[in-house]
């Protein structure tokens, strides 16, 4: 039965979502992406003929575009360095022998969830993202002629994705 032709039945909205870490909820959230999927394929042939075989899953990057409370670039820096990247400044003729870490990319998010809600504020579906890494951080643009918040886009790769609730209708 459509959702249209019933009284009971609400779909879901794209501004109903939290998206929550182990620090808690971030509220600054403005948009976010769901987990996605690719399957690629192989292709073998056979004389005259084609034959399509599944391969690989893939999980694409997550983005998540959070409006700047209070200066969360900092924090997003601080994630980087934490990460274990130095500026070059002084280290001029020194190679950096440590670089980036897996271990702490792989320990800089608790966990990361991406919870849909219904018009209660109970939750549709939620996703977790296991593993998740940060892969590019955009800090936003400065405009004169604007009064727009300050947006900051988060991109999060990840190994794979739970769905871990389902609403029944």
């Amino acid at each position: 039965m459509a959702f249209w032709s019933s009284n009971d039945v609400e779909p879901t909205r794209q501004f109903r979502f939290k998206v929550q870490t182990g620090e808690g909820d971030w509220w600054w959230a403005k948009s976010v992406t769901k987990p996605s999927f690719s399957v690629n394929e192989s292709e073998y042939q056979l004389v005259n003929h084609k034959f399509k075989y599944p391969g690989i899953v893939t999980w694409n990057n997550v983005t998540i575009r959070i409006v700047d409370p209070n200066n969360r670039a900092q924090y997003w820096y601080n994630k980087l360095v934490d990460y274990g990247w130095t500026s070059p400044v002084g280290l001029v003729g020194v190679i950096d022998p440590e670089g980036l870490s897996k271990d702490s990319i792989n320990n800089s998010f608790e966990y990361i969830k991406i919870m849909q809600l219904d018009s209660k504020g109970d939750t549709v579906e939620s996703w977790n993202l296991n593993n998740p890494k940060i892969a590019s951080v955009n800090f936003g643009s400065l405009e004169y002629s604007s009064d727009e918040l300050v947006v900051l886009d988060i991109e999060i790769s990840y190994d794979w994705a739970n769905l871990e609730e389902e609403l029944t209708i």
